[in-house]
């Protein structure tokens, strides 16, 4: 945890040119080493810690976690998709809400706050829609199909592109190269052939 705060510090001042003055955590360990207290206290960080087993103290942060919870358990319920994938819905949960508009910035996109840059949001898709990736043509003969049909399960972060499910081979592909269909579901796999 350590390692991961230290680039995620530098990180932040880096692209923000401003400096980290406070850290809140839940008592709960993870920011309690030797280490890290005297890094903290090295770059003047002040450490705030709350009573432990009391997360009414952490209130923003536990409502956040509520609200990532209730989207992503609607979301993969509308979709269909299997429980297995809980962690792409939360993480496409947590990047819709982190790309929306901010009440407390007065409706603003993080993002645009942030960077100061505006913002395309063109590349957002329905999580759970049939997708249809563009094989690339070294992989394939010239009678193959050309696509691969998969599931939308969410957004790549470390570079611009998608993640899907390829039910067939089990396994989870990455690309950018991809027709959707918005209009179905994981769960609306049989009348999608239908028709």
């Amino acid at each position: 945890m350590f390692l991961v705060f230290k680039r995620w510090k530098k990180e932040v001042e880096t692209q923000t040119s401003l400096k980290f003055k406070c850290l809140k955590s839940n008592n709960g360990g993870k920011y309690d080493s030797s280490q890290f207290n005297e890094f903290c206290s090295k770059n003047r960080i002040r450490m705030i810690k709350m009573v432990l087993g009391t997360p009414e103290q952490n209130s923003v942060a536990e409502r956040m976690n509520r609200t990532l919870n209730e989207i992503a358990r609607c979301m993969r319920i509308q979709s269909g998709l299997p429980k297995v994938y809980w962690a792409d819905v939360i993480s496409t949960t947590a990047y819709l809400i982190n790309s929306g508009p901010s009440i407390p910035l007065g409706y603003q996109l993080l993002e645009e706050v942030w960077f100061g840059n505006e913002v395309n949001l063109s590349h957002m898709k329905v999580f759970g829609c049939p997708s249809y990736i563009l094989l690339d043509s070294n992989s394939r003969d010239k009678l193959d199909l050309k696509t691969k049909r998969c599931y939308f399960i969410g957004y790549r972060s470390d570079m611009y592109g998608y993640k899907f499910w390829d039910e067939q081979n089990k396994k989870i592909l990455k690309s950018k190269n991809v027709t959707f269909n918005e209009n179905m579901f994981y769960n609306d796999k049989t009348l999608e052939f239908a028709m």
